[in-house]
Protein backbone atom coordinates (compact mmCIF):
# COMPACT_ATOMS: atom_id res chain seq x y z
CA UNK A 1 0.00 0.00 0.00
CA UNK A 2 2.52 2.19 0.67
CA UNK A 3 4.25 1.53 -2.33
CA UNK A 4 1.32 2.54 -4.54
CA UNK A 5 1.16 6.15 -2.72
CA UNK A 6 4.45 6.80 -3.55
CA UNK A 7 4.02 5.90 -6.92
CA UNK A 8 1.30 8.20 -7.25
CA UNK A 9 2.94 11.11 -5.43
CA UNK A 10 5.50 10.76 -7.98
CA UNK A 11 3.10 10.86 -10.81
CA UNK A 12 1.97 13.71 -9.31
CA UNK A 13 5.53 15.67 -8.94
CA UNK A 14 6.65 15.02 -12.42
CA UNK A 15 3.38 16.06 -13.53
CA UNK A 16 3.14 19.18 -11.82
CA UNK A 17 6.98 19.65 -12.75
CA UNK A 18 5.62 19.33 -16.50
CA UNK A 19 3.11 21.62 -16.03
CA UNK A 20 5.42 24.24 -14.83
CA UNK A 21 8.20 23.38 -17.63
CA UNK A 22 5.16 23.89 -20.07
CA UNK A 23 4.24 27.18 -18.40
CA UNK A 24 7.54 28.41 -18.52
CA UNK A 25 8.09 28.07 -22.26
CA UNK A 26 4.11 28.85 -23.45
CA UNK A 27 5.27 32.47 -23.97
CA UNK A 28 8.27 31.49 -26.11
CA UNK A 29 6.89 28.94 -28.07
CA UNK A 30 3.32 31.52 -29.26
CA UNK A 31 5.82 34.68 -29.67
CA UNK A 32 6.98 33.70 -32.73
CA UNK A 33 7.47 31.39 -35.60
CA UNK A 34 4.01 30.43 -36.94
CA UNK A 35 0.71 32.38 -36.66
CA UNK A 36 -2.53 30.73 -38.42
CA UNK A 37 -5.10 33.53 -39.08
CA UNK A 38 -9.17 32.65 -39.47
CA UNK A 39 -10.08 35.09 -41.80
CA UNK A 40 -13.85 35.48 -41.89
CA UNK A 41 -14.45 38.85 -44.04
CA UNK A 42 -17.73 40.11 -43.67
CA UNK A 43 -18.60 42.33 -46.89
CA UNK A 44 -20.06 45.82 -46.26
CA UNK A 45 -19.83 47.92 -49.11
CA UNK A 46 -22.33 50.66 -49.67
CA UNK A 47 -22.27 49.61 -53.21
CA UNK A 48 -25.59 48.33 -55.33
CA UNK A 49 -25.92 46.69 -58.45
CA UNK A 50 -28.10 43.74 -60.31
CA UNK A 51 -27.14 41.23 -62.82
CA UNK A 52 -25.23 37.66 -62.74
CA UNK A 53 -21.70 37.04 -62.42
CA UNK A 54 -19.07 34.26 -62.42
CA UNK A 55 -16.25 34.24 -60.10
CA UNK A 56 -13.28 32.21 -61.04
CA UNK A 57 -11.23 30.88 -58.64
CA UNK A 58 -7.99 33.87 -58.06
CA UNK A 59 -4.26 33.12 -58.89
CA UNK A 60 -1.88 33.53 -55.84
CA UNK A 61 1.40 34.48 -57.88
CA UNK A 62 3.60 34.33 -55.26
CA UNK A 63 2.27 30.59 -54.13
CA UNK A 64 2.71 29.76 -57.98
CA UNK A 65 6.35 31.16 -58.18
CA UNK A 66 6.86 29.09 -54.95
CA UNK A 67 8.22 31.90 -52.73
CA UNK A 68 5.32 31.27 -50.39
CA UNK A 69 2.65 28.60 -49.99
CA UNK A 70 -1.09 28.96 -50.65
CA UNK A 71 -1.82 29.83 -47.81
CA UNK A 72 0.84 31.74 -46.52
CA UNK A 73 0.77 35.56 -46.43
CA UNK A 74 4.08 37.09 -47.69
CA UNK A 75 6.17 38.85 -44.45
CA UNK A 76 9.26 40.54 -44.17
CA UNK A 77 11.95 37.51 -42.95
CA UNK A 78 12.51 39.91 -40.23
CA UNK A 79 9.37 40.03 -39.26
CA UNK A 80 7.46 38.41 -35.93
CA UNK A 81 7.23 34.97 -38.27
CA UNK A 82 5.15 33.40 -40.74
CA UNK A 83 1.75 33.81 -41.22
CA UNK A 84 -1.00 31.48 -42.66
CA UNK A 85 -4.04 31.79 -43.14
CA UNK A 86 -6.88 28.37 -42.39
CA UNK A 87 -7.82 28.77 -46.14
CA UNK A 88 -5.56 29.44 -49.80
CA UNK A 89 -5.27 33.24 -49.75
CA UNK A 90 -7.13 32.67 -53.30
CA UNK A 91 -9.91 31.13 -52.35
CA UNK A 92 -10.11 33.70 -49.60
CA UNK A 93 -9.80 37.08 -52.28
CA UNK A 94 -12.13 34.99 -54.33
CA UNK A 95 -14.92 34.30 -51.55
CA UNK A 96 -14.65 37.57 -50.30
CA UNK A 97 -15.18 39.33 -53.83
CA UNK A 98 -18.17 37.03 -54.43
CA UNK A 99 -19.80 37.91 -50.96
CA UNK A 100 -19.12 41.80 -51.38
CA UNK A 101 -21.22 41.14 -55.05
CA UNK A 102 -23.62 39.31 -53.25
CA UNK A 103 -24.31 41.91 -50.59
CA UNK A 104 -24.40 44.46 -53.77
CA UNK A 105 -27.25 42.97 -54.95
CA UNK A 106 -25.53 41.01 -57.50
CA UNK A 107 -26.33 37.29 -58.31
CA UNK A 108 -22.93 35.56 -58.46
CA UNK A 109 -23.46 32.23 -60.59
CA UNK A 110 -21.27 28.91 -61.48
CA UNK A 111 -21.82 30.24 -65.21
CA UNK A 112 -22.90 33.93 -65.27
CA UNK A 113 -22.70 36.13 -68.44
CA UNK A 114 -20.01 38.60 -67.07
CA UNK A 115 -16.70 36.66 -65.70
CA UNK A 116 -14.44 38.43 -62.96
CA UNK A 117 -11.19 36.77 -62.63
CA UNK A 118 -7.77 37.90 -61.26
CA UNK A 119 -4.25 37.68 -59.87
CA UNK A 120 -2.94 38.55 -56.53
CA UNK A 121 0.72 39.81 -56.63
CA UNK A 122 1.23 41.02 -53.35
CA UNK A 123 -0.19 39.71 -49.74
CA UNK A 124 2.13 41.11 -48.20
CA UNK A 125 2.33 41.52 -43.66
CA UNK A 126 5.23 43.88 -42.40
CA UNK A 127 4.77 42.53 -38.98
CA UNK A 128 8.19 43.88 -37.18
CA UNK A 129 6.76 43.60 -33.60
CA UNK A 130 3.65 44.57 -31.95
CA UNK A 131 3.52 48.05 -32.18
CA UNK A 132 3.66 48.53 -35.64
CA UNK A 133 2.30 46.60 -38.84
CA UNK A 134 1.65 47.17 -42.21
CA UNK A 135 -0.34 45.29 -44.53
CA UNK A 136 0.15 45.67 -48.53
CA UNK A 137 -2.31 44.20 -51.17
CA UNK A 138 -2.08 44.25 -55.08
CA UNK A 139 -4.58 42.68 -56.96
CA UNK A 140 -5.16 42.54 -60.98
CA UNK A 141 -9.19 42.39 -61.84
CA UNK A 142 -10.17 41.48 -65.37
CA UNK A 143 -14.19 41.02 -66.35
CA UNK A 144 -14.79 39.82 -69.33
CA UNK A 145 -17.96 39.20 -71.13
CA UNK A 146 -18.02 36.22 -73.70
CA UNK A 147 -14.25 36.17 -74.99
CA UNK A 148 -13.79 40.34 -74.66
CA UNK A 149 -12.24 42.01 -71.49
CA UNK A 150 -14.78 44.99 -70.31
CA UNK A 151 -12.65 46.00 -67.93
CA UNK A 152 -9.78 45.39 -65.44
CA UNK A 153 -7.76 47.18 -62.84
CA UNK A 154 -4.99 46.69 -60.71
CA UNK A 155 -6.18 47.64 -56.95
CA UNK A 156 -3.52 48.28 -54.43
CA UNK A 157 -3.93 49.31 -51.08
CA UNK A 158 -1.38 49.76 -47.90
CA UNK A 159 -3.38 49.67 -44.40
CA UNK A 160 -1.06 50.54 -41.25
CA UNK A 161 -1.55 50.24 -37.74
CA UNK A 162 0.23 51.49 -34.75
CA UNK A 163 0.68 50.10 -31.71
CA UNK A 164 -2.85 47.70 -31.61
CA UNK A 165 -1.64 44.44 -30.37
CA UNK A 166 -3.33 41.90 -32.50
CA UNK A 167 -4.26 44.49 -35.33
CA UNK A 168 -3.41 41.84 -38.50
CA UNK A 169 -6.40 40.56 -39.21
CA UNK A 170 -7.89 43.76 -39.03
CA UNK A 171 -5.08 45.22 -41.44
CA UNK A 172 -5.92 42.44 -43.76
CA UNK A 173 -9.65 43.00 -43.89
CA UNK A 174 -9.81 46.53 -44.38
CA UNK A 175 -6.66 46.01 -47.19
CA UNK A 176 -9.07 43.20 -48.68
CA UNK A 177 -12.39 45.63 -48.30
CA UNK A 178 -10.45 48.15 -49.89
CA UNK A 179 -9.42 46.33 -52.98
CA UNK A 180 -12.49 44.91 -53.64
CA UNK A 181 -14.09 47.78 -53.27
CA UNK A 182 -12.07 49.65 -55.83
CA UNK A 183 -12.95 47.16 -58.51
CA UNK A 184 -16.33 47.20 -57.92
CA UNK A 185 -16.89 50.84 -58.02
CA UNK A 186 -14.49 51.04 -60.99
CA UNK A 187 -16.23 48.33 -62.79
CA UNK A 188 -19.46 50.19 -62.49
CA UNK A 189 -18.15 53.64 -62.98
CA UNK A 190 -17.07 52.43 -66.46
CA UNK A 191 -20.52 50.31 -67.26
CA UNK A 192 -18.85 47.15 -67.34
CA UNK A 193 -20.96 46.03 -64.40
Amino acid sequence: MLRDETTTMNHRQRLRSLTYIAVAFMPLLLSGCLRVIVLEYVPSNPLKGHGAVQVEPFEYVPAQEGSVRPHEVQTNPKGIGKVFLSKEIGLVVRNALAGELRHSGYEVTPDGGMVISGRITRFYLNWVDETEKTFELNIDYTLTAGEQVVYSLTATSTQRAAKVPLAGIGLLNAALKDGLEQFIRGAQEAHAL
